[in-house]
């Protein structure tokens, strides 16, 4: 997967070399912001996190663009009470997951308005899992959450350019859903048996 996306970003920078102005060239972008994520099941409460990451965004014809992007995005959720697993006190417990997202976004712009709706599928490829109870740190990334995960994604995006058209501001707010299982059935050590990663992320970025 991480072949693919580095192929098709070298693939489009290539076939933008003759485009011209701000919205028929390629563009690329840096962002960070605030991610509140949650987990299926009604065992969990949203917690929020940072999120941050790049974008290239390549104009198909029409109003139609494409947007690969690489995100740094913090996940998981709060338990909402306290139970009890094995000899563990589950305590003023909490997920959190670590991800590098990579979406591929199919975007489309309103015109004339610089607003944009956006969806398309992402793969995460998880960093680190660490589940906190009561104040105490244990690492859960060896075996209790998949290495993968499979989600998809839907926004709204305004931009406006500087006078010059040389750079953009961007605000974005976008909610992604899971798609598949992120715990490994054998040490979930949870209270159910399958989980679903979802939330909100909102940013602010600039695009050159």
């Amino acid at each position: 997967m991480k072949k693919i996306f580095f192929l098709l970003l070298f693939s489009v920078t290539a076939l933008a070399a003759t485009a011209q102005g701000p919205m028929d060239r390629i563009t690329f972008g840096a962002h960070a912001g605030w991610s509140v994520s949650n987990i299926s099941g009604n065992h969990f409460e949203a917690k929020s996190g940072f999120t941050g990451g790049v974008s290239a965004t390549l104009r198909m014809g029409g109003n139609f663009y494409i947007q690969p992007e690489v995100n740094f995005q913090q996940q998981g959720a709060k338990y909402v009470k306290e139970f009890i697993i094995g000899d563990v006190v589950y305590r003023d417990a909490q997920l959190n997951m670590s991800y590098l997202q990579v979406p591929l976004l199919l975007k489309y712009r309103i015109a004339p308005a610089n607003l944009s709706i956006y969806a398309g599928p992402q793969v995460g490829f998880k960093l680190s899992a660490k589940e906190y109870i009561d104040g105490g740190s244990y690492n859960y990334e060896s075996n209790n959450v998949r290495n993968t995960d499979f989600s998809g994604t839907y926004g709204l995006e305004y931009f406006f350019w500087r006078p010059d058209e040389n750079v953009a501001f961007v605000l974005n707010a976008r909610h992604f859903i899971g798609f598949t299982n992120f715990a490994n059935y054998s040490y979930a050590n949870m209270p159910d048996n399958s989980y679903q990663n979802h939330g909100f992320v909102f940013s602010l970025g600039l695009r050159f």
